[in-house]
C-alpha cells in the first residue's frame, strides 16, 4: 500500500469545468466551494475534498521552489518538487497524517488571502533538514507572479506515478491560488463508497445540468491498477523461481542417482563389511552436500553481483537484503538434501549379492 495514504472506502470521480461557462478563477472556486458543501451533506460521507490530480495518475506539474531567506540557486541547482492543487479537508478524506502543524482551511481557500502552503515529509527532509518549517517561507515557479508564502503544515509522504519510485518533494497549494477548471473529488464513505457514485452525481448536476462526471471509481482501484505492473512482474518471477527450484531438484536428485548407479559394488562392498544404513545415507548425502555447498557459495555470489538489475522490480526491500541472502539458500539447501535423501536411502538397502554382481 501507498505509504501515508488509506484508499479503503474513498470513492473519486472528476469534474472538469468548460472554460466557455467557468471563465474566471472566481467562478470556478464557487463551484467547487459549493459542490463541496453538499458533497460532505450527503448521508455516509465521512470527508470530502479534491485534488487536481490523483497519486499515480503521474500527471503532476513540477517544478523548481525557492526557500525565503536563502540565496538563489545556481542554474541547474534548484530544488525541485512536485505541485499539487488541493481543497481544506483533502487531507482527512485520503487518510493523510498532517505530522506538523494544520490543514487549510476556509479562510486560506479564498482569493484575498495570503499564500499559505503545506509540504510532504520529504520536502522537509530534503530541503529544510535541521530547521523548523513551520518557520519557513517558500515560492514555487508556477505562474507568472509567484510570492513567498508560509508553510502552515507538513504532511505524510505518498508516492507519486509508481510504488517502485521514492516519494518526490511535494509542495500543495490551496484551489484559491492554483485554481484548476479540472478536479478530482475524493469522497470518505461510511461503507462501500460505490454506494455514493449515485447521490454524488445528483450533486454535480443539480449545481450544472450540462456538467459531466467522469472517472468514477473506488480510490482502491486506482491503487490497484497501479501495483498491477508490479503484480505481474512478481507472480513472473515467482512462477520462473518455483521451476528453478523445482530443475535444481530434479537435477541434484539426477546427479546423486547417477552417482550412487556407478558406486553400486562400492557401497555393496561396505554394507558386507558391516556398515550400517545410516552411515550409507550419511555418505551419500554428504557427497550431496559438498554439490549444494558449492552451487549455494557460486549462485551467492552471482546473484549478489547481478542483483541490480531488478532493482527497478523490487518494492519496500533492498537488492542486497541480508534477510532475502540468508533466507533463500536455507530454502533451497533444505529442497536440495531432500531430493538427496532418496538416492542415499536407495543406496543404503543395496543388497551385497546384487551389488558384487553389478557391472
Amino acid at each position: 500500500m501507498n505509504p501515508g495514504l488509506n484508499a479503503d472506502s474513498v470513492l473519486t470521480f472528476r469534474v472538469s469545468l468548460p472554460s466557455a461557462r467557468y471563465r474566471d478563477a472566481a467562478q470556478r472556486l464557487q463551484f467547487f466551494e459549493r459542490a463541496m458543501g453538499r458533497l460532505r451533506a450527503l448521508p455516509g460521507v465521512r470527508a470530502a475534498a479534491s485534488i487536481n490530480f490523483l497519486p499515480f495518475q503521474g500527471l503532476a506539474s513540477g517544478t523548481s521552489v525557492h526557500v525565503g531567506g536563502r540565496r538563489p540557486a545556481r542554474p541547474g541547482q534548484e530544488s525541485i518538487a512536485t505541485i499539487r492543487t488541493v481543497m481544506p479537508g483533502y487531507f482527512a478524506a485520503m487518510g493523510i497524517p498532517i505530522l506538523q502543524g494544520r490543514d487549510f482551511d476556509q479562510h486560506d481557500n479564498s482569493l484575498s488571502a495570503p499564500y499559505r502552503f503545506i509540504v510532504n515529509e520529504t520536502l522537509a527532509r530534503r530541503f529544510l533538514a535541521g530547521e523548523d518549517p513551520l518557520t519557513k517561507t517558500i515560492r514555487a515557479d508556477m505562474q507568472r507572479e509567484n510570492p513567498y508564502g508560509e508553510i502552515i503544515g507538513v504532511v505524510g509522504d505518498v508516492k507519486e506515478g509508481s510504488v517502485d519510485h521514492a516519494p518526490e518533494p511535494t509542495v500543495y497549494y490551496n484551489e484559491a491560488h492554483m485554481g484548476s477548471g479540472s478536479m478530482v473529488f475524493v469522497l470518505r464513505a461510511h461503507g462501500d463508497p460505490m454506494s455514493l457514485a449515485g447521490p454524488a452525481g445528483s450533486v454535480i448536476r443539480d449545481l450544472d445540468g450540462a456538467q459531466p462526471v467522469a472517472d468514477i471509481a473506488p480510490m482502491q482501484t486506482v491503487v490497484s491498477e497501479t501495483f498491477a505492473r508490479q503484480r505481474f512482474s512478481a507472480v513472473l518471477l515467482i512462477g520462473f523461481s518455483v521451476i528453478a527450484v523445482m530443475l535444481a531438484a530434479i537435477g541434484i536428485y539426477g546427479v546423486l542417482a547417477y552417482s550412487v548407479a556407478e558406486r553400486t559394488r562400492e557401497i555393496g562392498i561396505r554394507v558386507a563389511l558391516g556398515a550400517d544404513a545410516a552411515r550409507v545415507i550419511a555418505m551419500v548425502a554428504a557427497g550431496g552436500a559438498r554439490v549444494v555447498g558449492l552451487g549455494t557459495v557460486a549462485g551467492m555470489a552471482g546473484a549478489f553481483l547481478l542483483t541490480g538489475l531488478l532493482k527497478s522490480m523490487l518494492f519496500g526491500v533492498e537488492p542486497h537484503d541480508v534477510v532475502t541472502f540468508v533466507a533463500v539458500p536455507c530454502v533451497l539447501g533444505l529442497v536440495a538434501m531432500m531430493a538427496a535423501y532418496l538416492p542415499a536411502r536407495r543406496a543404503s538397502q543395496v543388497a551385497p549379492a546384487d551389488a558384487l554382481r553389478s557391472d
